[in-house]
């Protein structure tokens, strides 16, 4: 499946997949219904190790169980499995008592840099629809493991609205602050 693969705006939306943060709505700009469960490079665990290391936690730690080579992390390049990142999240989340604004303290951290030619796509975008549009459309080259549906809400208002239900509940919290406090980057 490539990128925008699983993308719906107002005039494709179907009933199949996950849809439940689009059915609020009749003016569905954009969403992502797909999976989080896809590969993704190893930028988004680098990040995640270099501030880890910052604060005390050795990098052997961090990766334990995720099968991760540590020769990797500096490899932009480098694909791994979002499950092998759930490891990681799972011993950063545990190594820092689950403390509450960890994602969001992370997600800081994910400009647009981070995303490689996705973030010169966003870069270049004359608006921020467009740039809601593109994201969503190519969501699959980002770190997020949250569903998300950008809408029209009430007043006229613009509304991202975010879900994670299927991800494991210990690191539920965090992913959806790293990825909320990582689109405001954007």
């Amino acid at each position: 499946m490539g990128p925008g693969a699983g993308v719906c705006d107002s005039s494709s939306m179907t009933a199949g997949g996950r849809t439940s943060a689009t059915d609020k709505s009749n003016r569905v700009i954009a969403a992502i219904t797909d999976s989080w469960d896809h590969p993704r490079t190893m930028v988004g665990v680098s990040i995640i190790r270099d501030w880890a290391v910052r604060r005390g936690l050795d990098t052997a730690t961090l990766l334990r169980g995720s099968h991760i080579d540590p020769a990797t992390l500096t490899d932009p390049h480098a694909l791994i499995e979002a499950q092998q990142e759930i490891a990681v999240i799972r011993n950063l989340v545990t190594a820092f008592d689950d403390r509450p604004g960890l994602g969001v303290e992370l997600g800081q951290l994910y400009h647009l840099t981070a995303y490689g030619y996705f973030g010169y796509l966003l870069a270049a975008c004359a608006s921020v629809r467009e740039i809601t549009e593109k994201g969503l459309q190519y969501a699959l080259l980002t770190f997020a493991f949250s569903t998300m549906a950008a809408q029209v809400g009430d007043h006229g208002h613009y509304v991202l609205a975010m879900e994670a239900d299927d991800v494991p509940a210990d690191v539920r919290r965090f992913v959806v602050e790293r990825d909320v406090a990582a689109t405001v980057q954007i």
